[in-house]
């Protein structure tokens, strides 16, 4: 912060007075706070949840210190609040315990170096949902170390000089498309804004060789165009996410780190192991994916197979209500049930809703609730049965034996013994997977989670996307949100575009998706916004549908209105 030191104690009376309405925060960018406010090193207590409360305090305590020397004068610990958070690394870990400690704004940052944008805006838009409050986009041109900045003199000694793209050189960075999809799929995701790492740096260009008039950059095109598309578009409306994943306060998770550690303090657990199978279960193929050579538009906006429908909450008990805004919560990692969670979980139930566990947490509920009783003992097993007769084989696995006291199996690992139970109570349901963590012995995802997964999102959207004739099988990135008078449809075809961090892009046209939209909803016309043009409606046996093609590297938004019921 850059004025006279005597201006200091002025400015924050200002900030967090008279102007604290207009005031909405500090961008910490890549940081937990300002210069000098950091992560420990060691740990905090002797467990995570310990550990995370500890590490708030600490957070609050360093920031009103840091707070005080920059404003000279004594700055109140709620002040905090004014912090807006845009880590990289430990975005997801962090999302909601920043929440808790009062931000109203949180960010994440995200290069192309840095997987999985749509897990990250789960973690954010949860966090968001239940405590209140916004998140934005920390938007960065980076692919690799190369900063997208549009100047005729590269600043390393490779490569020709160049006024086109990069200050590294003139094939560096990432690509436009993705550029441009981010903005999309953030404000379609609920960002309540984006904020420029690189400032108007990348936006706009001098042209050369020789005196030409300033004018915007490529990325700078590429935010016009999408500026003119929010101002033609009728409504954004709100995400349609029908299921949330619910973890431990102290989950402290995200593989993307400086030290290989959660929170760089803690080793890999069979927690965390559980998470990341689940995540590779929710968005595949992004667990696939992350294996492919490395390009903006591959690791880190995979398309996964059941769309962008969930939100990440945790497990605090003063904020259990918002589990109830989900017809589908899945309770997984370290989860923990203390008061209220019983009776909320079985409020939630009553109400008709979806809860699923794992054996680990299970035991931890009342039997009533779960249909079952947990035993002390586990059985292996090398194949399992969705329904007792026809067996598939699987990697060696373990699972729990139970009692049961209501419950009904749903899958089999081997006659006699359940893999996963249905317990009705109420309206609600309760589904207990018996595989340890859902894990096999190779510490990779049972197959029975997939097949679970695949049950309990069939007809979960009002919205059916099908791709190239089939069910998406990861060639295009979709969500369907709620507007005020109908649906909008965000897709995404992230195949085509290969980009190395210091090449060019190359471009397969040939990888277009002959998308379809269905759905049974009385749709009375659909516009897409992109372009934009209006798109005709079939209408054939009570079900409608639009049709598409969505080329390499593109995205469509599809504006479908429908007739009130």
């Amino acid at each position: 912060m850059l004025f006279r030191s005597a201006y200091g104690p002025g400015t924050y009376a200002a900030l967090s007075g008279e102007l604290a309405a207009q005031f909405l925060g500090y961008i910490h960018g890549e940081a937990v706070g300002t210069p000098g406010v950091a992560l420990p090193s060691t740990l905090l207590g002797s467990t995570r949840r310990e550990h995370v409360d500890a590490l708030g305090r600490s957070l609050i305590s360093q920031q009103q210190e840091a707070f005080s020397r920059i404003y000279r004068t004594a700055v109140e610990p709620g002040h905090y609040a004014k912090g807006i958070c845009c880590l990289s690394a430990d975005a997801i870990a962090l999302a909601h315990l920043f929440r808790e400690l009062g931000a109203a704004v949180v960010g994440y940052e995200e290069d192309a170096t840095n997987v999985h944008v749509p897990m990250r805006v789960a973690f954010q838009r949860g966090a968001a949902r239940q405590y209140g409050g916004a998140w934005i986009n920390y938007a960065s041109g980076n692919f690799g170390d190369n900063c997208n900045y549009f100047t005729q003199q590269p600043v390393v000694p490779r490569g020709a000089p160049a006024w086109f793209h990069s200050k590294y050189a003139i094939t560096d960075g990432v690509s436009i498309t993705w550029y441009r999809k981010l903005y999309y799929l953030n404000y379609l995701s609920g960002a309540a804004a984006v904020f420029w790492e690189q400032g108007l740096g990348n936006q706009w260009m001098l042209p050369g060789p020789g005196s030409h008039p300033v004018q915007l950059s490529p990325f700078g095109r590429a935010t016009v165009d999408f500026l003119q598309f929010v101002e033609r578009l009728p409504d954004r409306g709100q995400p349609l996410t029908p299921i949330a994943l619910l973890l431990s306060y102290g989950h402290a998770y995200d593989r993307v780190n400086y030290h290989c550690k959660m929170l760089g303090v803690f080793e890999e657990s069979p927690a965390d192991v559980e998470l990341r199978e689940l995540f590779n279960v929710c968005w595949h193929p992004s667990g696939v994916v992350e294996g492919l050579p490395a390009a903006p538009d591959v690791q880190s906006m995979p398309g996964g197979i059941y769309g962008n429908i969930f939100d990440v909450l945790v497990d605090r008990p003063a904020r259990a209500d918002a589990v109830f805004r989900y017809p589908v919560v899945w309770a997984a990692g370290d989860v923990a049930f203390p008061p209220p969670w019983p009776e909320v979980l079985k409020d939630y139930l009553h109400r008709g809703g979806t809860l699923v566990l794992n054996v680990e947490v299970a035991a931890e509920l009342p039997a009533e609730l779960l249909g079952l009783r947990v035993q002390g003992d586990a059985a292996t097993a090398e194949a399992w049965s969705p329904d007792g007769t026809h067996w598939h084989a699987a990697t060696p696995y373990e699972v729990r034996r139970v009692e049961l006291a209501g419950a009904t199996p749903l899958a089999w690992a081997a006659e006699g013994i359940p893999l996963a139970t249905r317990h009705a109570v109420a309206e609600g349901t309760v589904l207990v997977i018996l595989v340890p963590r859902g894990v096999g012995l190779d510490e990779r995802a049972h197959p029975v989670l997939p097949w679970l997964m695949n049950g309990l999102t069939k007809g979960l959207l009002p919205i059916e996307v099908v791709a190239d004739g089939n069910p998406p099988r990861g060639q295009v990135m979709y969500q369907v949100n709620r507007t005020r008078d109908g649906y909008l449809v965000l897709l995404i075809n992230n195949l085509g575009v290969d980009k190395t961090p210091n090449g060019v892009a190359r471009v397969d046209r040939r990888l277009a998706v002959e998308a379809e939209i269905r759905t049974t909803l009385p749709l009375t016309e659909c516009t897409e916004y992109t372009l934009p043009e209006r798109l005709p409606v079939h209408a054939e046996g009570g079900r409608h549908s639009i049709r598409l093609s969505i080329p390499a590297g593109e995205l469509r938004v599809l504006y479908l209105t429908s007739v009130p019921p």
